[in-house]
């Protein structure tokens, strides 16, 4: 398995496709669709073989970057993928400071699920209803 940044139209499509199908969403989001086409937002992907079977979404505004959806197909979950992904966007903040051009000094957490907000308290983080906004994850972007 692999992990990078989506960047061909193509696999932004994909990504998104995989997004509506493993959050059971009724239609493609023309909003984060058009984010990503459009360099708005960003995403990882993890890849087995050419499949896109994960994704994580973010995006920067002022100095905070903004993790917005993490997902994992379903026959991929529960192998530490999430967390992977998770560690990518913590472990990558000159390279986030260069693609979203700004510096990053605060990173905080959208979550848009039970099954995502799992993996992030099983990771230590602690947050109300779906904010996360840890220490432990900003202390990493100083």
């Amino acid at each position: 398995m692999q992990t990078k940044l989506i960047v061909s139209k193509e696999d932004k499509e994909k990504i998104e496709l995989l997004r509506k199908e493993v959050n059971k969403l009724d239609e493609l989001s023309t909003f984060y669709l058009n984010g990503l086409l459009n360099n708005k937002e960003f995403a990882f992907g993890t890849f087995d073989n050419d499949n896109i079977i994960a994704g994580i979404y973010f995006h920067r505004f002022d100095t905070i970057l903004y993790i917005d959806w993490l997902f994992v197909k379903e026959e991929y979950q529960n192998k530490g993928i999430g967390k992977s992904l998770i560690n990518k966007i913590l472990n990558s903040k000159e390279e986030l400071e260069k693609l979203l051009g700004g510096k990053i000094t605060k990173c905080n957490i959208e979550s848009r699920g039970e099954k995502s907000n799992s993996i992030y308290t099983k990771m230590g983080f602690k947050g109300s209803s779906n904010s996360y906004n840890e220490d432990m994850l900003s202390k990493r972007f100083k």
